[in-house]
């Protein structure tokens, strides 16, 4: 009786372990403010890739983010046509979106992609900057 006890609770943490923060890919590296933002500055040359909706976006942003709405029927053909070899620091709103295109990225190719843990949401809970993007002529 306590081997059929172990092992079923030995199967539930393997079960828990594997399947935990519902991620979809071990790869994904899932980064809090603090570090997505030290990255930033000492990366000048990675993206700020924000996959909210053109509306979202326009409500703030962090700054310097390039917006490609994660619902646009084009969206994998904009992503499959950036730099694979540059860094990426993909947000959203919470951190659902991003987290799937972080992983559709390290699918594809790419080397380097951070996700914000929580989204813009947690960002903000930080304290850390927003800005409003300039309005295109």
């Amino acid at each position: 009786m306590k081997k059929k006890i172990i092992g079923s609770l030995f199967m539930l943490i393997v079960f828990v372990l594997t399947n935990s923060c519902g991620q979809e890919n071990k790869n994904i590296q899932v980064i809090k403010p603090a570090k997505f933002e030290a990255i930033m500055k000492s990366d000048p040359n990675a993206v700020l890739l924000d996959v909210r909706t053109r509306e979202e976006y326009k409500s703030g942003t962090i700054a310097k983010s390039v917006n490609i709405d994660f619902y646009a029927d084009d969206f994998a053909k904009q992503i499959a046509k950036l730099d694979k070899d540059k860094t990426y620091l993909v947000y959203c709103r919470s951190g659902k979106r991003s987290n799937k295109t972080a992983g559709m990225m390290i699918e594809q190719g790419f080397k380097n992609v951070f996700d914000l843990d929580g989204g813009i949401i947690s960002w903000k809970a930080a304290e850390l900057p927003v800005e409003m993007p300039a309005k295109k002529q």
